[in-house]
């Protein structure tokens, strides 16, 4: 959520000044804290975590006497009051409020009056200020439904060390994604930085014990969620440990209360009575505002009838993997607890993932072939980020969904160590899309993905630090996690989780509602019909009901139009399923393209080991590398072959395939034909460099033209320059065929696709620029110019 700008105050102009409180179960002093809301702020907000003892109804009866309050609920168990003073604090901010206080229920401002707080905020000189207690020792003590708050107390004379913080709107406005910490005690300009410096300001006054049957009440409780707690701060509840063995063992008295009451927070097991007078400490009592007369109903219930009403709540549990991030969210009347978005650099994400615009202006309303062909061209994209799995070698073809859905948001659900995710996060990039890839997965593992440590995830984090930082990920589990996304949220799915029929199908019944009226769903596995996996079964299901079509390597990946609307992407659905022959040239040609990235790769990492233990390659390697080599698979993969160069294979081989080899000899072979094999050898006869007779005079007119810039090829092409050969002879027997270019300004694959003449010659491009081309004014732009 945004803060709004600081705005600039004259020195008489009243602040605007609001608090929050959580609250659970204080009707014993409920109502001079409510006087103390009315008396100093101009709007109050109230989370009520399930009240049991009369609160919430004092609290609705003071509603009536003063409106500025706020209430909300709370159902979940764990309080987890760090993320709701965070989202409710930005809410105030952006209701005008220029400071928020955070206050608990035995908290007191120690003024005497609004008057005296506006003054004090107006030339206190920091934007953050850190008020300490004043732990407030009763002169004489109540029981759990009754406390005389008018009494006389004592205090030691020293503030205590902890303190409760106040924010103003200035640092608020300079630090959007300030993040207030568990307890309220600090803040910090971001979630992974430290809290900001302590400036010391206002004292609260405290009174955490007033009976010994509230306190051992709310100290067991605090326990008990605490050990419940999905995420626990180191030594977090110590205190409340040491006050319960200090009850148990016998410190019930007043002196022994009064030795829990003067040191909460920081007990000292020595001390086992303190008398306050003895110690001859200050007296102090609390403020007039706050015992003020009001004619508003209270109730307060004993602690049996509050144990009873406990008896009857019914909490909310959510399943949160433990150790992940969660936040708050503000329901109708209600407080929800979620999942927690973070960028891949660390950062919160705020508010929800919103509804989509029905209609995605990238989109065409009907099929075009442009797109199509560029679709091939980004299906040659190096891969970024390749880990073997049984995704590697679908990567090209989700390159090319990319190219033709244009998705505005992509969720993946079950990512493991992210080769697929990473792969969208490198297609939007590439593509210069403004998608928001979102990733989500509890990192824990399942019987089909096994289990798996922490350092599967930590490794994705620090992947996506390095690579993403700003795309993002939950750790959740799925349904969960489908809670922070509104209706129509989402273009573009991939399910990939638990692989039984059962857990695919809720996984698609959960999330189908998030699809967009353009939406479209992949299905991984649904080629594996062994070891308990049920998605092959789920899709024979969903394609008699929905567009789908379908890819059978790499175990499969099932692609369905999950939207409403008639489109190029229904267009291309359409087309897959009434034309078989287009179908299996589509399947067979992603999977090919796959399998030469997956293997080219596998030859670099043998490679690289070779070279590590200074041994020869294997027959089999060499092999499989020459007939990687011969099906571009080097291309592919060479650092320094960028797809912008790629675009012949692409453009142009496309086109050439629907001109001549599709209709020719596509459609005219029979059924059992496999004319993938002759494209591909076509293909090959394009790339392939002219004559050994003809390469010296074409090394002749190319060293003579003075046109070739062999710096520029050494410095651009690593691998070159490393192996030491003569530049111009590597271009003539590789680097043209590898549409490396020959200087700066001269784009091989661009020549070649606004020249197919060229190309069917099988001639050098450059020589033929030298020779006839720039006399023919070819070639493109600064190309002229070489």
């Amino acid at each position: 959520m945004a803060v709004m700008a600081a705005p600039k105050l004259a020195n008489d102009q009243n602040l605007k000044i609001h608090a929050i409180t959580m609250i659970r179960n204080e009707a014993d002093i409920i109502l001079p804290f409510l006087n103390q809301a009315a008396a100093l702020f101009d709007k109050f907000v109230i989370v009520d975590v399930q009240s049991t003892d009369g609160t919430l109804e004092t609290m609705r009866s003071f509603s009536e006497f003063w409106p500025n309050i706020s209430f909300y609920s709370l159902d979940t168990q764990e309080r987890y009051q760090g993320v709701m003073m965070n989202m409710l604090a930005a809410k105030a901010f952006n209701d005008g409020a220029d400071w928020v206080f955070f206050l608990d229920g035995d908290e007191f401002i120690n003024v005497n009056g609004k008057e005296e707080l506006q003054n004090y905020l107006r030339a206190f000189p920091h934007d953050v200020m850190h008020m300490p207690w004043i732990n407030m020792v009763p002169s004489r003590y109540g029981r759990f439904n009754s406390f005389d708050i008018s009494q006389e107390f004592y205090w030691s004379g020293r503030v205590s060390s902890f303190s409760k913080i106040a924010i103003a709107r200035l640092y608020a406005a300079t630090n959007p994604n300030f993040y207030i910490h568990e307890g309220n005690h600090h803040v910090s300009r971001d979630i992974n930085e430290s809290p900001c410096d302590v400036n010391l300001g206002l004292t609260l006054l405290h009174l955490p014990v007033r009976s010994a049957e509230r306190l051992k009440y709310r100290i067991s409780n605090g326990l008990r969620l605490l050990r419940s707690k999905h995420n626990s701060i180191k030594e977090e509840g110590n205190h409340a440990e040491k006050i319960l063995k200090l009850i148990a063992n016998g410190l019930a008295s007043s002196e022994g209360m009064n030795v829990i009451a003067a040191n909460y927070g920081v007990n000292d097991d020595r001390i086992e009575s303190l008398d306050p007078k003895e110690l001859d400490w200050p007296s102090k009592r609390l403020p007039a505002y706050i015992m003020k007369p009001r004619s508003v109903a209270t109730f307060s219930r004993d602690l049996g009838d509050t144990l009873l009403e406990d008896s009857k709540l019914v909490w909310h549990k959510p399943n949160f993997v433990k150790g992940s991030a969660v936040k708050a969210e503000i329901g109708k009347n209600n407080v929800k607890i979620l999942p927690q978005p973070m960028t891949g650099e660390g950062g919160l994400i705020r508010g929800r993932y919103k509804k989509l615009h029905a209609y995605n202006p990238a989109i065409p309303s009907t099929l075009d072939v442009d797109l199509l062909i560029d679709s091939v061209a980004v299906s040659f994209l190096k891969i970024r980020s390749l880990t073997f799995s049984a995704w590697s070698e679908l990567i090209p073809a989700l390159f090319c969904m990319f190219t033709i859905l244009r998705p505005r948001r992509f969720v993946e659900l079950g990512v493991h160590n992210g080769m697929s995710f990473f792969a969208g996060c490198q297609a939007a990039e590439f593509l210069g899309l403004d998608t928001q890839c979102v990733a989500i997965d509890s990192w824990i593992g399942d019987p089909h993905a096994s289990f798996h440590s922490i350092e599967v995830f930590n490794q994705f984090r620090a992947t996506m630090k390095e690579l993403y930082p700003s795309q993002h990920y939950i750790q959740a589990y799925f349904k969960d996690a489908s809670q922070c996304f509104d209706e129509e949220s989402i273009d573009l799915l991939h399910i990939d989780g638990y692989h039984s029929y059962a857990a695919v199908r809720d996984d698609f019944e959960t999330w189908l509602p998030k699809m967009s009226q353009i939406g479209v769903i992949l299905f991984h596995d649904i080629n594996q019909h062994e070891g308990g996996f049920g998605v092959w079964r789920f899709w024979e299901e969903l394609k008699e009901r929905y567009p789908t079509f379908s890819l059978f390597h790499s175990h499969g990946l099932g692609i369905l139009y999950a939207g409403l609307q008639s489109n190029s992407i229904l267009d291309l659905f359409a087309l897959l399923k009434n034309n078989r022959l287009y179908a299996t040239l589509a399947q067979q040609y992603l999977k090919s393209v796959g399998e030469l990235a997956v293997g080219h790769r596998k030859i670099l990492e043998e490679n690289r080991k070779i070279r590590e233990e200074n041994r020869l390659p294997t027959p089999q390697v060499a092999g499989l590398q020459m007939s990687l080599n011969h099906q571009l698979a080097e291309r592919q993969m060479s650092p320094n072959y960028e797809l912008a160069e790629r675009q012949i294979t692409g453009h142009s081989l496309l086109r050439l395939w629907q001109e001549k080899f599709v209709h020719e000899q596509f459609l005219s072979n029979s059924d059992n034909a496999h004319p993938i094999g002759r494209i591909w050898s076509k293909v090959n006869a394009f790339l392939t460099l002219q004559p050994v007779s003809r390469q010296k005079k074409t090394y002749k007119t190319i060293k003579e033209s003075g046109l070739f810039d062999v710096d520029y090829y050494l410095s651009t092409y690593d691998d070159v320059r490393r192996c030491g050969v003569d530049p111009i002879e590597h271009f003539l027997r590789h680097g043209a065929a590898e549409l490396r270019n020959p200087n700066a300004f001269f784009n091989t694959a661009d020549y070649l696709l606004k020249n197919e003449d060229v190309m069917r010659a099988c001639v050098n491009p450059f020589e033929h620029y030298i020779v006839a081309g720039k006399k023919e004014n070819r070639g493109l732009g600064d190309a002229n110019d070489c």
